[in-house]
């Protein structure tokens, strides 16, 4: 990362004794990818909190968040130049078009109030925080700070992760808030250690569960307020749970948005918008993801989609404490998940560790996702001999669609060293058609991980613009079919661990090839068939404004 530019830290200060950290310190560093000036560069947006001027939960006195402007695969610091260098508490990244003018916004999640900022088309952003609230003046005072306490209003709560789509399917961006606990308790309240007799954080399950939020994108401003707070009416049906991860997808396969949540030692939650009743049903435990297959409720954190087994649908990969291995939700019919974990040996090698983000990518170009996983404690537990640091890891699948954790020395040091990994997201920052990684970390600079693996394919990277559909086009289904066979990718929003990843669809292309036939399958129902003369490396597809 250094040698590209790219210099970032969460902010964090390892602690020295084991008071350790409090709980609201243990998950920082979000992680987003855009390209703020849209010069086809993808750029960084980067978390921080903390920092050794003090701030805390709920203050503006934190270390500001980074944002890294792409240069031709060299990083520039365009933090305060862009307006984003957010001081408060900040958590994951959520990036989306809100406002439909072809420019990424950004929403960011905070321990606090949420910032909302739009992208002015040149490179800036400007805070537009109180379109999010229809009486932006009982939120906050005449200097812009919150008129509540951290924890004393459900809108100045802890948020974990953020995202933007189209929930309600009218062609515009809503704003999702997957919120931890609420309450001042997380921050004013340590439980005794019986073995060390020391007061360190308490355990997550004595926290209360805060319900997570949503804004209805109202397509104008009306009054003083651009989004509706539709929380009571959308999320109405289930207890809420203390949400750390998301994902916004097709995940069924149905047309319409589904929206997968992991919970903090409850069940987790999915989340479909019903038309009918104009809200959402919580239906996890009927599809099979709320718990493991052993009826239990675990720690819940990163979320990673793709077509893990070749038969044309999602399937799920969700990471857990140690001691829990992390779960792996095949989807065997429409919408029904099965616990598969154990027989496809994914759950030994991640059984001693203590997961946060994860993405399935294709790091070789054979068409096949491999899988990678940040780790890393969320305290110090030297008295029970447990790994404070711990190794990423990455698994590749095999011919029997067994994993296997690839521990070569040949994939790099960075998966040999113990760490703190965090947020993980995917980009092409060199545009070299290789997907690569950057992962934050509690203490360590941020990394960035360039894929230099040898290959024998092309690629071809594929970005959709919706017209019919949000402009995002959250939900979009590509099949792609090649010599080697059929590829499946979808357009979604979240993924991974307090992240947003670049939205680019990439397909591996056998040499040799010269065109491939794409299936296109819209979030408005559109669906589109189109031949692709090769070599091609990019692709933009722009929605037909009719379904004919």
């Amino acid at each position: 990362a250094a040698a590209r530019g790219l210099n970032h830290t969460v902010g964090l200060q390892r602690p020295r004794t084991e008071d350790g950290l409090w709980l609201w310190q243990s998950g920082l560093g979000g992680a987003g990818v855009l390209d703020l000036d849209l010069d086809g560069w993808p750029d960084l947006h980067l978390t921080a909190s903390g920092g050794k001027d003090g701030g805390g939960p709920g203050s503006c006195n934190n270390q500001p968040n980074t944002t890294a402007r792409n240069l031709a695969g060299q990083f520039v610091d365009v933090s305060n130049a862009s307006g984003l260098a957010d001081p408060g508490f900040t958590q994951g990244v959520g990036i989306g078009d809100f406002n439909a003018d072809g420019f990424p916004d950004c929403l960011i999640a905070n321990i606090g109030i949420n910032t909302l900022y739009r992208n002015n088309g040149d490179g800036t952003f400007t805070n537009v925080t109180e379109w999010m609230f229809d009486n932006p003046e009982e939120a906050f005072s005449a200097d812009g700070t919150a008129t509540t306490a951290v924890g004393t209003d459900s809108r100045n709560t802890w948020t974990s992760s953020v995202a933007m789509a189209d929930i309600d399917q009218d062609g515009l961006s809503d704003l999702i808030e997957i919120n931890y606990c609420g309450g001042p308790t997380p921050y004013q309240q340590r439980c005794l250690d019986a073995i060390i007799k020391k007061y360190r954080s308490c355990q997550p399950i004595t926290l209360p569960a805060e319900r997570d939020r949503v804004h209805r994108n109202r397509g104008a401003i009306k009054t003083s307020s651009l989004f509706e707070d539709q929380t009571d009416q959308w999320f109405a049906s289930s207890d809420p749970g203390r949400g750390l991860g998301i994902l916004v997808g097709q995940i069924d396969g149905v047309d319409g948005l589904d929206l997968y949540i992991s919970n903090d030692m409850t069940a987790n939650h999915f989340w479909r918008f019903e038309t009918a009743t104009k809200s959402l049903n919580e239906q996890a435990t009927i599809r099979g993801v709320a718990f493991n297959h052993q009826s239990a409720a675990e720690a819940s954190m990163g979320i990673a989609a793709t077509d893990a087994d070749g038969d044309l649908d999602l399937d799920l990969y969700v990471t857990h404490f140690t001691d829990e291995s992390n779960t792996f939700y095949e989807q065997v019919r429409a919408g029904l998940f099965q616990d598969t974990t154990d027989s496809v040996d994914l759950a030994a090698p991640s059984r001693d560790m203590l997961g946060f983000g994860t993405q399935f990518v294709d790091l070789d170009g054979d068409a096949i996702d491999e899988l990678v996983v940040a780790n890393g404690h969320i305290d110090e537990f030297r008295h029970k001999d447990l790994q404070y640091e711990m190794p990423a890891q990455l698994y590749a699948i095999d011919s029997e669609n067994k994993w296997q954790w690839v521990r070569d020395s040949a994939i790099g040091p960075y998966f040999k060293e113990p760490r703190m990994g965090r947020a993980m997201a995917t980009m092409d920052a060199n545009r070299d058609g290789q997907t690569d990684l950057v992962v934050t970390d509690l203490f360590r600079p941020t990394a960035l991980l360039i894929n230099q693996t040898p290959r024998t394919t092309d690629s071809l990277s594929v970005r959709v613009v919706g017209v019919r559909s949000e402009r995002d086009a959250i939900g979009t289904t590509i099949l792609a079919t090649t010599s080697s066979g059929v590829q499946m990718r979808q357009r979604m929003a979240g993924s991974g661990y307090q992240s947003s990843n670049e939205p680019v669809l990439s397909f591996a292309i056998p040499e040799g090839d010269s065109e491939v036939e794409l299936e296109v399958r819209w979030p408005s129902g559109n669906q589109q068939n189109i031949t692709v003369s090769l070599p091609q490396q990019e692709l933009l597809l722009i929605e037909p404004a009719s379904g004919d």
